[in-house]
């Protein structure tokens, strides 16, 4: 992967290559939730300067550029020392004030039967962009703040993540390749009751029993892993030791 970024910088220069751009660099910034220090992948210059603030939803990956590139600084800061709560309150205020949106560029020349299908999609496009930006919110203050996951204003994000979740098809042509996988793993790195451990089962026996991607049985092989056991030795919550027997995972 790292032998693309020559190729990802000097795409930026073409602006219609931005949808293949981001879908090559999702794939090592959303690995990178398991990654260590020596094996996470190095950052990607995949945007140009205005491309890092557009807020429309990818079509091939589910996510706006702007919440991709927030999710690859939060890799970054996960393995720098200094300022790192300033750094993850300023993202955190970004992902607060973060509108994704889907927009159709084929205009009103639909079918009646066309134009529910557009709207099914529309729907769930954004739903799956906003698990994504909810999964971030988590991710920053799990693995960069260390807040703990029984904090009453992180259960509440926690509880509106596993419900979109729950909502979304696993198969069908719009979910073979952006049914949102980062969002569960990232929501499954935690402490659960057993009725959240119930829904998070629920979720991916969905998922192996109709998606015909290859990566869901590792990614839920690594989910049923850390759900056995995520405490430290001192009974603490450490992000690094609960993934730690993951390794590298496809998570797009």
């Amino acid at each position: 992967m790292s032998a693309l970024e020559p190729l990802l910088k000097y795409a930026t220069s073409s602006p219609e290559t931005l949808g293949y751009r981001m879908k090559l660099a999702s794939h090592a910034i959303l690995s990178a939730a398991a990654a260590t220090e020596n094996d996470r992948f190095p950052t990607f210059s995949f945007l140009s300067g205005k491309e890092e603030t557009i807020q429309r939803i990818d079509a091939l990956t589910g996510l706006s550029p702007e919440l991709l590139s927030i999710i690859q600084s939060c890799n970054n800061l996960a393995f720098q020392s200094s300022n790192r709560k300033g750094i993850a309150i300023y993202l955190l205020n970004r992902l607060n004030n973060l509108e994704q949106v889907c927009i159709d560029t084929q205009g009103n020349s639909y079918t009646q039967a066309e134009q529910l299908l557009k709207e099914r999609a529309i729907g769930d496009t954004t739903k799956i962009a906003e698990c994504y930006r909810l999964a971030t919110i988590l991710y920053i203050h799990y693995r960069i703040l260390g807040n703990l996951p029984s904090d009453h204003n992180l259960k509440i994000i926690q509880n509106h993540l596993v419900t979109l979740l729950e909502q979304l098809p696993p198969n069908g042509q719009y979910f073979k390749a952006t049914w949102p996988l980062w969002p569960l793993f990232i929501y499954s790195v935690q402490l659960h009751s057993e009725g959240e451990k119930d829904r998070i089962k629920k979720t991916w026996t969905k998922l192996e029993k109709n998606s015909i991607r290859s990566n869901i049985c590792p990614v839920v092989e690594a989910i049923q892993t850390i759900s056995e056991g995520r405490y430290g030795s001192n009974g603490g919550f450490w992000w690094e030791e609960c993934t730690a027997s993951c390794g590298r995972l496809s998570l797009t």
